[in-house]
């Protein structure tokens, strides 16, 4: 059976010769099929039980080399394995390291580069290794070699097991590497020198998880700044950690490029020294960090204000400060040594020795308080043992003991202040506890005054009013008081200007006012008395404020009594604790009935249930809960009232839980429901109306002055053809107006966007095609201040197109009718001069005439109806006066009488003077010669009568005139004039009205005067 070759090789795509020539390993060479992959390779490979694999990075098929060294490796991480390239090729070989490649060459360099791995495969010499690692021991066990001797030996050593001229040690700080030892000639690594970490081939190795090699450096880093800026050949390195944070690195490196890359067994010892380097690095760190612990330690000892000494074991000081010196009144700090016995006779020490002794006996840390009468002074001793010793603290606490004192005194003067009602009551509670507790003579309590911003004086001891007598009255900012009180802080001022006092100390009361203490010292209260004085302060401002509170609290009942609104509060137990009068009336009961109980006496069920919620609202919040609701009140005579509750919950107290109580106010708002019943109805109403009405109705809101569905009627739907669902935000104008029309809608929207209503005939598009309709829109502007309006839709297009052919057959009649009637009178002129027949000539040219005369009269009637004036009140006599007169001209042979007043004002415009020049016209006609217009100014109306003495018109007339018969083929009017006057005088806004006096006829024109 055959062994197999040392060496499978995967040649490349096209293979110029044979690289394997006079070498003397085999080689096998292994071809690829067309569908292999990285993985089916790699698989192949590893199973062959080659010494070493050659891959080709440019194979035949579709995976390159750098692709099967990755699969390679998945496999077996430690099998040799060798990538080439034909020519130079940074990237491959940069990928190819990160891949596992044992080694990377180029062009002719495959044979030898194959050769010198085998050799590394094969093992180095063990004696040279052996003896490396003899002489790294005893490098690093010199003890009598400083360190950086013994770094100088490591980085020679390993330049000499590397076969390489230069080794160093860097530091990284703040991006630059700084050379901390080398050897070697190179000019830029010496010690001291430094440059950018981007620049440095370190850089490469901290990135790494391991020791990073170069074995030729101009190929494998070509265009890296590191190779520019030092121009290594080959270089070996490893990053240094200490507690786990990059120190630096430990390298080296030679100007030429090696034959061969580094083996594993020269890298195994490297990361040896690296990992050597890092831990005596943490040692010597920690070592310096111990010395400087140390000597700070023993610094904050001597400083702490605090005793400290130490014993050992056998009871012998090994440390004491100046502190504990002084506390135990010991002559010397130089006790290193002695024995506590030694020390503790005839001193201090000897009160509390045996509880040190207990201390250590049992190993347990013990604490007490010792006096020490020889020195009035109290100790706090904490001695703390341990398996070498113990540790005993020293505390002077014979400032606490006597402030202790004093508080416990106050604790009387804490009560008395919290039944105080009054801030005068409070002030002299000051007084008197700074006075006969604190021991001070010269106490005064000024309060601030808000309405004159003073500071006055309410209390004082009698050294005050005795020895300082006629204190001022300072305001809020002047002199120390005022200035303690505006800054809220205490301090301590020296009296120059007095013979007994030396010095004061103001201390602020909160926005209350101040305390001001003097004394005949220099040092106005002492550190015992600053800080009960302190404490003293501050439960007075409590005191203050809460005695503000309780005045408050005063005046509010005070008004609360007075007040009209129905208002009441809950205890924490949510019954009544007070109630107003107004509030006890309205549910019928006496005010002293209502406390204590609870409101749903008053409630039904479904509002006690509504009342039940809120409270435990008010139990959950951490905070006041304000709201507003409505419920059903049972009054004692039994109504039953809606009312609104405004009601808040009360502060709590602490951190107490569940209801904390509420404070409300009723209002009847049986009144508001009616109006909104009645509101709902009228709305209700409004809504049938919509809906129901014939005509098409639209809703719209005005958006930047476009017109956007919000509703629409049936009528519309069935008219114009779409589902509500489907125009609702639409635009009117997108939905109905016909193309060409869009201007004219534009300027309607424009007219309509306000509260006015306005009337248009507009043409619209419907589901039949477009029709006329008189458009009514009515504006109105929303409490949002958003606009909104209406838009009515009546069909005129029936009534538009009867008007046009009215309009077309009226034209036709009076131009053929005029044409007719002119040639009808040429012949009657003709015919009168053959015919001897005058008489009846004369009644067919006076029936000529009375068509002419009716066409005219038609023509006038037209223009009164079709006119569109807007009449305004004024004086109408000087228009009756010249209608009368001119009729007057007119009618020479008849008379016109005229009984008138100065003037009479009434709405009035030239239609005036149409109707009346008609009546007079038509009672001329038909009264007879003699007419009478009569003027009567009334309260709201001026009537002008006009009367003749005719036989009056027919009834018949009449009611066709006035409307109330409808006019047919057999039933018209003999003429057209008294259509010209009811026409005018509808367009005046007045009324026409036939009288029928005692004889002849009277027609009476009423015009109202606004």
């Amino acid at each position: 059976m055959s062994r197999p070759s040392p060496v499978v090789w995967v040649p490349p795509a096209s293979e110029a010769s044979d690289p394997w020539a006079g070498r003397s390993f085999a080689v096998d060479r292994a071809s690829l099929s067309p569908d292999a992959t990285a993985s089916t390779v790699a698989e192949r490979l590893c199973s062959t039980g080659a010494v070493c694999l050659v891959l080709s990075h440019d194979l035949s098929t579709e995976p390159t080399g750098l692709e099967v060294v990755r699969a390679v490796r998945d496999r077996d991480p430690d099998i040799p394995v060798v990538l080439h390239t034909a020519e130079p090729d940074g990237r491959v070989a940069s990928e190819a390291i990160s891949a596992g490649v044992t080694d990377y060459c180029y062009g002719d360099d495959l044979a030898d580069c194959v050769a010198a791995v085998l050799d590394d495969a094969a093992g180095e010499d063990p004696e040279s290794q052996q003896a490396a690692y003899r002489r790294l021991h005893d490098i690093v066990t010199d003890t009598g070699a400083d360190f950086e001797t013994t770094t100088r030996r490591l980085l020679d050593l390993g330049c000499a097991y590397l076969g390489v001229d230069i080794g160093f040690v860097t530091r990284f700080v703040d991006g630059q590497q700084h050379i901390v030892t080398a050897t070697g000639g190179h000019d830029d690594i010496q010690d001291g020198a430094s440059a950018p970490v981007e620049e440095s081939y370190c850089r490469h190795t901290v990135a790494a998880d391991g020791l990073v090699s170069y074995r030729d450096a101009a190929t494998e880093l070509a265009g890296d700044p590191a190779y520019e800026r030092f121009g290594l050949g080959c270089y070996l390195g490893g990053k240094l950690l200490v507690d786990d944070e990059l120190y630096g690195t430990l390298c080296f490196a030679d100007d030429d490029a090696r034959d061969r890359d580094f083996s594993e067994a020269e890298r195994t010892f490297v990361e040896t020294m690296v990992d050597w380097y890092g831990t005596e690095l943490e040692r010597q760190e920690a070592e310096q960090a111990t010395a400087v612990a140390r000597e700070e330690l023993t610094r904050v000892l001597e400083r702490v204000e605090d005793g400290f000494l130490a014993l050992d074991a056998d009871r012998r000081f090994t440390f004491v400060n100046q502190r504990a010196v002084d506390l135990l009144d010991l002559e010397t700090t130089d006790l290193h040594g002695q024995q506590l016995d030694e020390v503790a006779d005839g001193s201090a020490v000897s009160s509390f020795v045996p509880a040190l002794e207990n201390a250590m006996e049992f190993q347990d840390p013990v604490s007490f308080e010792e006096h020490l009468p020889s020195q009035s002074r109290w100790l706090s001793v904490s001695a703390y043992p341990a398996d070498d010793g113990v540790s005993v603290y020293l505390r002077d606490v014979t400032t606490q003991k006597e402030r202790e004192v004093m508080l416990d005194d106050l604790l009387e003067t804490m009560r008395d202040l919290v039944q105080a009602d009054t801030k005068q009551a409070v002030a002299d509670i000051v007084v008197r506890a700074a006075n006969d507790i604190l021991g001070l003579d010269f106490v005064a309590v000024r309060l601030h005054d808000p309405e004159t911003g003073e500071l006055a004086l309410v209390a004082g001891t009698d050294g005050i009013f005795d020895r300082l007598p006629d204190r001022p009255t300072y305001d809020s900012d002047e002199g120390n008081p005022g200035a303690a009180y505006t800054a809220g802080e205490s301090f301590d001022s020296v009296i120059h200007d007095h013979e007994e006092i030396q010095s004061a100390r103001y201390v602020p009361l909160g926005e209350y006012g101040v305390i001001s203490v003097a004394s005949r010292e220099q040092d106005p209260v002492g550190d015992v008395r600053r800080g009960v004085l302190d404490v003293l302060a501050t439960n007075a401002t409590a005191a203050l404020e809460r005695a503000e509170r309780q005045e408050t609290l005063r005046e509010y009942e005070t008004v609360l009594e007075n007040v009209q609104d129905m208002l009441y509060v809950l205890d924490e137990d949510g019954r009544y604790s007070y109630v107003t009068e107004p509030l006890a009336e309205f549910l019928g009961c006496d005010r002293e009935e209502l406390i204590g109980e609870r409101p749903g006496r008053f409630l039904s069920e479904e509002s006690q249930a509504a009342i039940a919620e809120r409270l435990e609202a008010y139990s959950e919040e951490d905070v006041s809960v304000a709201g507003t609701y409505e419920v059903t009140i049972e009054t004692a005579d039994g109504r039953s009232v809606p009312v609104e509750i405004e009601s808040t919950g009360l502060p709590r107290a602490g951190e107490t839980d569940g209801f904390p109580g509420s404070v409300g106010v009723l209002r009847d708002v049986s009144a508001l429901h009616r109006t909104r019943e009645e509101l709902e109805a009228e709305n209700e109403r409004f809504r049938h109306l919509f809906e129901n009405i014939p005509d098409p109705v639209i809703e719209n809101d005005f958006c930047d002055g476009e017109p956007i569905i919000t509703g629409v009627n049936e009528a519309f739907e069935r008219v114009f053809g779409y589902d509500a669902e489907a125009v609702v935000g639409e635009s009117v104008n997108d939905v109905i107006v016909p193309e060409g029309r869009e201007k004219e809608a534009e300027e309607l929207d424009e007219q309509a966007d306000g509260d006015e209503i306005i009337t248009r005939e507009v043409r619209r598009l419907t589901a039949s095609g477009e029709r006329d309709f008189l458009f009514r829109g009515v504006g109105y502007e929303r409490e949002n201040g958003t606009l909104a309006g209406y838009g009515i839709f009546t069909d005129i297009t029936a009534r538009k197109e009867r008007e046009r052919r009215l309009e077309v057959l009226h034209t036709v009649l009076r131009h053929n009718l005029r044409t007719e009637l002119t040639l009808l009178t040429g012949y009657l002129d003709l015919l009168g001069s053959t015919v001897d027949a005058p008489e009846l000539v004369g009644k067919v040219r006076n029936a000529v005439t009375e068509i002419e005369n009716l066409s005219a009269k038609a023509r006038t009637l037209e223009r009164v109806v079709d006119r569109d004036t807007q009449p305004s009140p004024t004086d109408v006599l000087p228009m009756v006066r010249h209608v009368v007169e001119r009729e007057r001209q007119r009618h020479p042979e008849a008379t016109v009488a005229l009984d008138a007043p100065e003037s009479a004002t009434a709405v009035a415009d030239d239609g005036l003077d149409l109707a009346l020049s008609n009546l007079i016209e038509n009672a001329f006609e038909h009264g007879g010669q003699h007419v009478t217009v009569t003027v009567a100014d009334g309260p709201e109306t001026v009537t002008i009568r006009v009367a003749d003495e005719g036989p009056g018109l027919p009834e018949h007339e009449r009611e066709l005139v006035q409307g109330e018969r409808d006019i047919t083929q057999l039933e018209h009017g003999s003429g057209l004039g008294l259509w010209v006057v009811e026409a005018a005088v509808r367009s005046l806004g007045g009324e026409l009205a036939f009288v029928d006096p005692d004889a002849g006829c009277a027609v009476d024109l009423s015009l109202r005067k606004q």
